[in-house]
């Protein structure tokens, strides 16, 4: 956000919001770019043929045994 500051010409003592900045210069949140390209990245491995190996990690489930060592 800093950076954005930045080339707005506004620094924290300005008291201006982050939203209002983004806002200001058209810059869309930072969680909805990564929201964004989570989904195309899903997208991408759905339509991945079955049996490579980012697929099966994303279908696999984690035994009981893993999750009690987690819990630990």
């Amino acid at each position: 956000m800093s950076f954005i500051r930045r080339v707005a010409g506004l620094s924290l003592r300005d008291r201006v919001r982050s939203s209002a900045i983004r806002e200001e210069l058209g810059v869309e949140p930072l969680l909805l770019r990564v929201e964004r390209s989570q989904m195309r990245w899903l997208g991408h491995l759905v339509r991945m043929p079955p049996g490579r190996l980012p697929d099966e990690v994303l279908r696999a489930c984690p035994s009981e045994v893993f999750l009690l060592l987690l819990e630990w």
